[in-house]
């Protein structure tokens, strides 16, 4: 019988953001990497943050499990968007949610925003999209991916993880 292994992916997927982000730091000259890493580190970030996210709320959900109505934990298990998790979703599980028009999630908008034209990629939309695919907003959102994981805790009054401070 096999071991069970287990992986905290929000952590390693945001540890391969900041990996991707020195690749083009030591390499800044080679255009097609360059591009390669910063749009892997871009969309890691972005992936951790959802990913953190839904690991936040299957952990409230299991802890929860006996005292919950069905509904909540079927809503809040299910496929709904990154935004409905973390205003609904949030403000569900710690009475409280992330606010649209406040940091961190205003500058997640905007870093979402890119990973979408990237993810959606238009022909139309492409000088547009590269444009905005730069080493600044790689490391805007890998600043704010951590930002956004101690968001949730702040919400939530609990600790964040130790992991989120080391990662540079």
């Amino acid at each position: 019988m096999s071991s069970v292994v287990k992986i905290d992916m929000p952590y390693e997927i945001l540890k391969d953001a900041v990996y991707f982000k020195k690749k083009v730091e030591d390499k800044p000259d080679d255009n097609e990497n360059s591009w390669r890493y910063l749009r892997a580190s871009l969309l890691y970030a972005c992936m951790a943050i959802e990913g953190y996210l839904n690991n936040f709320m299957l952990n409230y959900v299991n802890m929860n499990k006996e005292d919950m109505e069905k509904e909540i934990e079927k809503y809040l298990t299910s496929e709904i968007s990154v935004h409905t998790k973390l205003t609904v979703g949030l403000k569900i599980i710690t009475g409280d949610s992330m606010k649209a028009n406040s940091e961190p999630y205003k500058t997640f908008k905007e870093i979402n925003s890119i990973r979408n034209k990237l993810v959606h990629y238009s022909w139309d939309e492409g000088k547009k999209t590269y444009d905005q695919l730069t080493l600044n907003n790689v490391d805007r959102s890998i600043e704010n991916a951590k930002e956004m994981i101690k968001g949730i805790h702040d919400l939530d009054k609990s600790e964040y993880p130790q992991w989120v401070d080391l990662l540079h």
